[in-house]
């Protein structure tokens, strides 16, 4: 039974222990930061797959993942936020899969993460980005995040420098950043199944990896403290300066 079902996910004995252990320890920062699972998954799945074949599954992944943690947190969504970011996605992310079709990889990962590491040492030094907090930031915020989700699924990241240090509380980044990874998805797998991205094994390994995503979002959410902004802001500065070294490391 067991070798039929990795017949059908296409991996080793060995990958699928290693793809379960990634998609679980990836879940555990979504569930207490709200982001960062997709930088972890395709950074460590791009060992034992295509990195555009990681970015499928999590492009559905992350879509299971907001509706498993929509109950806990949709009074706390800024439903304002979401909707602008969203407007903004919705122009580049076409453009970010375009490029994620035709560029290498190697390069697309080792820019963003220069990038995200130099943004989040001014952030840790005090930097505050000159982004309006007003639906006009908002809507170039979500720009760029559609732009990166599209290109490696890291749209999170790009969200995440941008809003930091902008005043709002972990709780409403939290549940904000999983209602709009839900809508941005939603649309990325519409694009992502037109330029043949998406196949039958991918949903082989997404069915296969929905019991450890819901452990590992079970697990972070318990860590979360929504009273605990600063500490909060704290970890996810780690996290992403994380991420960012995973990026050039693998």
């Amino acid at each position: 039974m067991l070798l039929v079902i990795l017949e059908g996910l296409q991996l080793q004995p060995w990958q699928f222990i290693y793809f379960c252990g990634v998609i679980a320890f990836a879940a555990v920062i979504r569930g207490y930061a709200g982001f960062g699972f997709s930088a972890v998954v395709v950074a460590a799945l791009s060992l034992i797959m295509l990195s555009r074949e990681a970015v499928s599954i999590v492009i559905l992944l992350e879509i299971v993942a907001s509706l498993q943690m929509a109950p806990s947190i949709w009074k706390s969504i800024h439903w304002k936020l979401v909707g602008c970011i969203l407007l903004g996605a919705t122009l580049l992310t076409p453009l970010g899969q375009a490029i994620l079709v035709y560029l290498p990889q190697n390069i697309i990962q080792t820019t963003i993460a220069i990038i995200v590491m130099i943004a989040v040492i001014l952030l840790y030094k005090g930097f505050t980005p000159a982004i309006p907090n007003k639906p006009v930031g908002w809507i170039f915020v979500g720009a760029v995040a559609g732009f990166f989700n599209g290109i490696a699924a890291l749209g999170g990241l790009g969200i995440m420098i941008l809003l930091i240090n902008t005043g709002l509380s972990a709780a409403i980044l939290r549940a904000s950043l999983a209602a709009i990874f839900f809508f941005i998805d939603c649309y990325a797998s519409i694009f992502a199944i037109q330029n043949n991205i998406m196949d039958t094994t991918t949903l082989y390994r997404t069915f296969a990896a929905i019991p450890f995503l819901f452990f590992g979002i079970k697990l972070g959410s318990y860590y979360f403290n929504p009273e605990n902004t600063d500490t909060y802001k704290r970890v996810a500065l780690l996290i992403l300066f994380g991420l960012a070294s995973l990026l050039l490391i693998i």
